[in-house]
């Protein structure tokens, strides 16, 4: 097709102050090789003109250059099949990052401000003969920020400059309580000289499924725009494939060269139906649509769609108050259990599909079903979404707004407006997506500051100068976002924001929409066993910080750590190492030394997220109104190697190009527990008595017999009773298997579900706070066996007294079949352990607390 790709020969430089642009043009000093699509920051990183940027060290060095300005320079030729060809020469810009002006050959083709929006820009007038001279001239987003808000006034915010709110950038970029400030600029998306005479704007394909599930109705609606003459004739070609490659549907027809539209309507009897992971395969149909002039092709579009029925149930509780907040997919309710997701790096354009892949491989693993695209960072990538399809992983999508009072004048909601509808036809295909989401804990802090009095109140218009700011920014949720969905996507649900409740003034009702639970780590700091009293319709956060590796704090410091003080730069949360400790010392013994208090911060961050999603399954009851409909954690994924609320540690570009694995906290184990298809819930009711639950999710429907097994031991490791008896399992929710009294109160609890011999689910009941319960040397005994694969070594473990959260670890690659083990005298644990450089087996657990000396 007739394109050119602007990737190769750019050259970069800084602005120098008080100088024109021709005066800077003209000097030949200074001019560093740029990648395109890339950064400024990463061009200067790489002629080692910056520090690292994900060393924590580096910010003081590196907030100076946030306010400087850059200029990007290409010289290339345009080939005569373009220069001369039958249509109008564009230049499309995919994303600008943020504030640039587009040049070439001396004339100005744009002044943009919305790093999200992709602009197409006539350039045909302003080639000359031979070499073309193409500039991208940036200007500091935060200095642009700066001066609109000293023009509309300060706005509130959470995180990062105030003024980013006025400024189209990923928020995140700002800095954030999990990572710090890399303000740059530059063209983070592909460049391309396009001399298409006809193109393919959009393609809508919805695909409905009947509510019996029998059959399918796809449309096709090709919409086709043209610079030729109209009496010039466009072969149409549309063609339909089955997931296994099959042909289903071939179809041609014409359209003038001027363009037009054509709809098909196709109906697929006994679809193949799209599954969330765990439920059901993941089918693909294809759609392939091509556009010829003379037989040659012009344009094509492939799209890859799935047959799913898809519904979000908000039905009034009978009987009480409130709203449900209920994914079905295919007429079955889901509990989507999952995390939330950030761009995986400070730089977006180091992010690679290889490194995307393997953070939602680690999800999976982990029984996830669904993923919050937060709404701090970016609209992903086409990868990400089309790994979210293959992967059966549902995807909950903010829109970029996040935690603050956005401005709702003319000017920036048309940006916004523009913005959204390119994210929404870019994505709408996709089946893995289920829901729009306005923004992140935007009406929180309206709430907060008495902004905002519900849903049913008039949206305020931005107010003067000498006035106070108002909550305005509700014209972007409620009616400029809104408006854009239905128009482009009316099969999927718009939700005004995360969190947000449709009934009550305060965002995090417990009893309507979805709530983020953060009164476990912010004021009033609860304690994380409280979580089954916090519970609500739909859990879209909730987290607890914990300490990667001691290779990635390595990374992140850019030197080895010599104590336990020098963490504190790597922890960007409002007192975050203040708070963590809070939880620490509620719930564990002092930890003396570095190695100990890492390993006792990730033990509270997998307490934390067992006890919430234990509490949060539980109330999963689909034909009750008041079910919890899923929990999302905070975090997935880090974009730096720092301390932070995600369950992986930062997977940086290197480690992908290495072929190096992701390194899992043991909030991971935790998590996956908490998730797999068949859990054991225990909790404690009153001193001495418990509850017993069981959990399962999966495709099936039928309600089975198995064998429900209870033991309690005293610290010591003896037995005190144990107790045996059928239990009935329904399919798809939670239900009560009553409740049971200790013969002594501190007892330890195992509870285990079996199907024959075979334990489905494993439960540790332990008396809390757990640095209460002081534990001694369990006396593991772990014996290591070769296995037919030289790196992979079987692993058998068991103890001769109570063992609380094991942690073992080997080379800085291990990957573990499990971890975090709690094991119990009488127990024999086979894991595995895949290590190349067959390090030797360390092991540390909360035993390993108690038994240091105190100072």
């Amino acid at each position: 097709m007739r394109e050119l790709v602007l990737s190769q020969g750019w050259e970069l430089r800084q602005r120098t102050v008080g100088r024109t642009l021709e005066e800077d043009l003209v000097d030949s000093q200074g001019w560093l090789p740029a990648e395109v699509p890339g950064t400024a920051h990463e061009a200067l990183w790489r002629a080692g003109q910056i520090p690292n940027p994900y060393e924590s060290p580096s910010l003081a060095r590196l907030s100076p250059t946030f306010e400087h300005d850059f200029i990007y320079r290409l010289r290339f030729t345009v080939p005569d099949e373009l220069r001369h060809g039958p249509g109008p020469l564009r230049l499309r810009c995919e994303g600008l990052d943020t504030f640039a002006e587009v040049y070439l050959n001396g004339h100005k083709l744009a002044q943009t401000d919305n790093m999200f929006c992709a602009y197409s820009l006539p350039c045909t007038e302003h080639l000359r003969d031979g070499e073309q001279e193409l500039l991208l001239v940036f200007e500091s987003a935060l200095r642009r920020g700066k001066e609109r808000e000293e023009r509309y006034g300060v706005r509130a915010v959470w995180n990062g400059d105030a003024s980013r709110v006025y400024v189209r950038k990923a928020q995140y970029n700002f800095g954030w309580d999990f990572g710090p400030p890399l303000l740059s600029a530059g063209p983070w998306r592909p460049l391309v000289l396009d001399g298409r005479p006809v193109q393919i704007a959009e393609l809508r394909c919805p695909l409905s499924v009947s509510a019996d599930l029998s059959e399918a109705t796809l449309t096709l609606h090709p919409i086709v725009t043209g610079d030729l003459p109209e009496i010039e004739l466009l072969e149409i070609k549309l063609r339909v494939l089955a997931p296994d490659g099959s042909e289903l549907y071939l179809d041609g027809d014409t359209l003038p060269g001027t363009g037009g539209q054509l709809w098909r309507s196709i109906r697929i009897p006994s679809p193949q139906l799209w599954w969330p992971v765990g439920y059901g395969a993941q089918p693909l149909y294809r759609i392939e649509l091509g556009v010829y002039h003379h037989g040659e092709l012009l344009d094509r579009k492939t799209l890859r769609i799935g047959a799913r029925r898809l519904a979000l149930h908000q039905e009034c509780v009978e009987g009480g108050d409130g709203e449900s907040f209920l994914f079905e997919i295919n007429n079955r309710p889901i509990f989507c259990g999952g995390a939330n997701w950030i761009p995986p790096e400070l730089s977006l354009t180091r992010i690679t599909r290889a490194q995307v892949s393997a953070l939602l491989d680690e999800a999976v693993a982990a029984h996830m079903t669904m993923l919050r695209v937060w709404g701090g960072g970016i609209y992903e990538s086409d990868d990400f979404y089309d790994l979210c399809d293959e992967k059966g992983l549902l995807v909950f999508q903010d829109f970029a707004f996040a935690c603050g009072l956005y401005p709702g004048h003319r000017w920036f909601a048309d940006s916004v407006a523009e913005e959204a509808r390119q994210a929404v036809v870019r994505l709408r295909h996709h089946p893995s997506l289920v829901l729009w989401a306005g923004n992140n804990e935007d009406y929180s802090i309206a709430h907060s500051r008495q902004l905002y009095n519900g849903p049913r109140t008039d949206i305020p218009s931005p107010a003067p100068s000498d006035e106070p700011v108002r909550f305005d920014g509700r014209q972007l949720y409620e009616k400029t976002l809104s408006e854009v969905t239905a128009a482009h996507d009316p099969s999927r649900r718009y939700w005004p924001g995360s969190p947000y409740g449709r009934q009550t003034a305060d965002p995090n009702d417990r009893i309507d929409g979805d709530c983020h639970i953060w009164s476990v780590w912010h004021t009033p700091q609860r304690d994380y066993q409280d979580y089954g009293d916090l519970a609500g319709r739909f859990v879209s956060e909730f987290g607890m910080q914990g300490a990667p590796s001691l290779s990635t704090i390595q990374r992140g410091l850019g030197f080895p750590p010599d104590g336990i003080s020098v963490l504190a730069g790597l922890n960007k949360g409002t007192d975050g190492p203040e708070r963590l400790q809070h939880y620490l010392d509620r719930n564990l013994p002092p930890a003396h030394d570095l190695t100990s208090y890492i390993y006792a911060t990730q033990l509270v961050q997998a307490e934390t997220l067992a006890h919430g999603l234990r509490a949060f399954r539980r109330n999963f009851l689909p034909s009750d109104g008041q079910s919890c409909g899923g929990a999302l954690i905070w975090q997935l994924d880090d974009c730096w190697p720092g301390i932070s609320w995600s369950m992986l540690d930062h997977y940086p570009a290197e480690a992908v190009k290495a072929g190096r694995p992701v390194r899992r906290k043991p909030s991971f184990y935790a998590i996956r527990r908490e998730l797999a298809p068949y859990t054991l819930g225990l909790a404690w009711v009153s001193e001495g008595r418990f509850a017993i639950w069981s959990c399962h999710s999966s495709r099936g429907s039928e309600s089975e017999v198995l064998r429900l097994r209870v033991s309690g031991f005293d610290v010591s490791g003896q037995q005190q009773f144990r107790e045996e008896r059928s239990v009935d399992i329904a399919a798809n929710l939670s239900q009560s298997l009553g409740e049971q009294t200790l013969p002594d109160a501190k007892l330890i609890v195992r509870a285990e579900l079996l199907a024959g011999e075979t334990v489905l689910a494993r439960s540790v009941l332990w008396p809390q706070p757990l640095k209460d319960l002081p534990l001694k040397d369990p006396e593991l005994l772990l014996e290591e066996s070769a296995t037919d694969d030289e790196t992979v070594r079987s692993l058998r473990l068991q103890v001769s007294r109570p063992a609380k959260a094991l942690w073992l670890s080997a080379g800085d690659d291990a990957v573990f079949s499990d971890n975090l083990l709690d094991l119990l005298p009488g127990e024999v644990v086979v894991i595995t352990v895949q290590d190349a450089t067959q390090s030797p087996i360390r092991v540390i657990g909360l035993h390993s607390l108690f038994a240091q000396p105190s100072r």
